[in-house]
């Protein structure tokens, strides 16, 4: 039943070998779009047998017709049998077990599936690996991500046949890819190799947004009832290179009618593919309150920093009123992207209640070609009560010499007694711009009485 879809695979992977000869695809210079030879039917049924399951067919026939293992996303597909323990160690003995993870699994279910691996201190390695193998019951590794990240496929049960993304281990619920069996997914990834989208250097991970071009998503969009669904097709969007001029007419119409997290999203979506469509939406988003004056910032660093400079006037006019780290901090980014002066404007935020606020505005003041300008500014930092902002200020003045820092400098050695917030480490580093390769030598030269305790 699937042998047109496997004659299109076998010809979509050449063609994704040809448009990634230069293997930018994460992952491509692993598998370099070579499959191995398939599975023997003898390979597959002891396989079934001894794990006591059946494949799902569009596995099956991909294993015994295209390869057993080779290319696919990321690092490729594992051949049959091969770390089938990444999910849990005694996995081979529930995997012919019914799945019990489901699509749209929450974070509560999740927790409450996994609550005695995560919270019975008591439990005994053995137990805890039969605990977690009944976790992923029916679930078969396909493939490493990298890190802690793989995927795998649903082998039993109602879902059998459905590819997951899971970290391993149990601190994260699996989330299951949009695709309705393996060999969609298969074929979407190389869609999306063909088409450029996984080759981009701001290619997001495969196979964790909703697939299509914009015509189908947002089809899907206007024929869900579900607003949860809908931001699942416009988070799709996000990953295409451009879209049709249409589309864009009905992000504009989007923006305007849906509930917060909606519009936000039209609004970014609409900055990225239509810049001049975009113009009135974000001046209406800067004007309004601060989370949208944050999604503007957003929208205008992301997808149209050539256009910063423009908007400088637009953001200073919001600027007094800001109070998330958030919003301050993509607001700065705007600012800097422009290479705009912002100097004297952060005079007001290093006295922010926010400690946060705080370390980005001397993080910020570092960027300046003229930050040595700010000294006195950097020594209120160095004072500040929080060792945060103590530990953003001494890294921003990197390349700043003066003698107004040495008491300043004395005084964080007696302030702080241990490296517990890395600033003693930060702290060598400025004195070693100074010409003092020891705190031992900085004190011994220029403190007198000051303690030396926790020095190295």
């Amino acid at each position: 039943m699937f042998k047109a879809q496997l004659e299109r695979i076998k010809l979509k992977l050449n063609q994704a070998r040809s448009v990634d000869s230069d293997l930018k695809v994460f992952g491509a210079s692993s598998h370099k779009y070579e499959l191995s030879p398939p599975a023997s039917l003898t390979e597959v049924e002891q396989f079934e047998q001894k794990h006591q399951f059946s494949f799902p067919l569009c596995y099956r026939e991909f294993l015994l017709s295209l390869g057993n293992g080779g290319a696919g996303p990321f690092y490729g597909l594992y051949p049959l049998g091969y770390c089938l323990d990444d999910l849990a160690e005694k996995v081979g003995d529930t995997l012919g077990k019914p799945s019990v993870v489901h699509p749209g699994i929450t974070r509560d279910a999740w927790n409450k599936l996994t609550h005695r691996l995560q919270n019975d201190e008591d439990i005994t390695d053995d137990e805890f690996d039969r605990e977690i193998a009944n976790v992923y019951a029916g679930i078969m590794p396909l493939g490493t991500q990298g890190c802690d990240s793989i995927h795998a496929l649903v082998v039993t049960g109602q879902h059998a046949g459905r590819v997951i993304n899971a970290e391993i281990g149990c601190d994260w619920e699996p989330k299951f890819c949009y695709e309705d069996n393996f060999l969609d997914w298969y074929e979407r990834w190389l869609d999306e190799v063909i088409s450029g989208i996984l080759i981009s250097d701001q290619a997001t991970w495969f196979g964790y947004t909703m697939g299509g071009d914009d015509l189908t998503l947002l089809k899907y969009f206007e024929e869900s009832v579900d607003d949860d669904e809908k931001v699942e097709a416009l988070v799709g969007l996000a990953k295409l290179h451009s879209i049709h001029d249409s589309s864009c007419d009905q992000l504009k119409y989007i923006y305007t009618n849906g509930c917060e997290e909606i519009r936000h999203l039209a609004a970014g979506l609409l900055a990225k593919f239509s810049y001049e469509k975009s113009k009135r939406v974000l001046k209406e988003l800067i004007a309004g309150d601060e989370v949208d004056y944050r999604i503007a910032c957003q929208a205008i660093f992301w997808y149209q920093k050539g256009h910063c400079t423009e908007w400088v006037p637009h953001i200073l006019e919001r600027m007094p009123t800001v109070c998330e780290p958030e919003t301050f901090r993509f607001l700065m980014y705007v600012l800097r992207e422009a290479e705009f002066d912002y100097g004297a404007l952060l005079v007001p935020f290093y006295k922010s209640e926010s400690e946060i606020i705080r370390s980005i505005s001397y993080y910020s003041l570092s960027l300046l070609e003229r930050k040595a300008d700010y000294l006195d500014e950097f020594i209120q930092g160095l004072n500040d009560p929080s060792p945060r902002v103590v530990h953003a200020t001494l890294q921003a003045l990197a390349g700043v010499k003066s003698a107004k820092l040495i008491a300043e400098y004395l005084g964080i050695i007696s302030r702080f007694q241990t490296d517990e917030y890395y600033i003693l480490t930060n702290l060598d580093n400025r004195l070693k711009e100074l010409g003092f390769e020891t705190r031992a030598a900085f004190v011994g030269k220029h403190g007198k009485g000051t303690s030396q305790t926790g020095d190295n």
